[in-house]
């Protein structure tokens, strides 16, 4: 059985997952194509669809999870190993990211709609190590900043 997936498609519950949803649809790929990775609401929460996965949330006030997280990011990217691991955003999108580069996987950080004044402190981050980064507000823009359109 071949788990080769195409894109690793990670964010946190939410917004960021919502435009993460709408950013997959657009794409053309086939749902076995993609594995959406999002973090996990309560220790009770299951997946939602066929072809996703929860991960463990970490925010700053919760960093001494760094090491759970990034085991399972490491984990899913080693069983799928996409070519493209994409995220809206969030500090479990950040790690995947580095990860991702780790394993010589072509990186994109979508930075979140909300953030209409500058970038995210994880996309400010992001910007360091994701192959492309892109903003939803053509005024961000910059050598390693690119607008493309809004996702919703």
């Amino acid at each position: 059985m071949n788990n080769r997936k195409k894109i690793l498609a990670i964010a946190s519950t939410g917004g960021h997952y919502v435009q993460l949803g709408n950013i997959i649809k657009q794409t053309g790929y086939q749902p076995e194509d993609v594995c959406l990775i999002r973090t996990k609401i309560s220790k009770n929460d299951t997946p939602a669809k066929v072809n996703e996965l929860l991960v463990s949330d970490i925010s700053r006030d919760t960093l001494w999870r760094l090491p759970i997280i990034t085991f399972q990011l490491a984990y899913y990217l080693l069983k799928f190993k996409p070519r493209w691991v994409i995220t809206t955003g969030a500090m479990p999108g950040l790690i995947a990211i580095f990860l991702a580069r780790i394993f010589f996987i072509k990186t994109v950080w979508v930075d979140s709609i909300a953030n209409t004044k500058k970038l995210s402190a994880s996309g400010r981050i992001a910007q360091r190590f994701a192959h492309k980064v892109l903003t939803q507000w053509p005024e961000l823009t910059d050598s390693k900043i690119e607008y493309h359109g809004k996702v919703i």
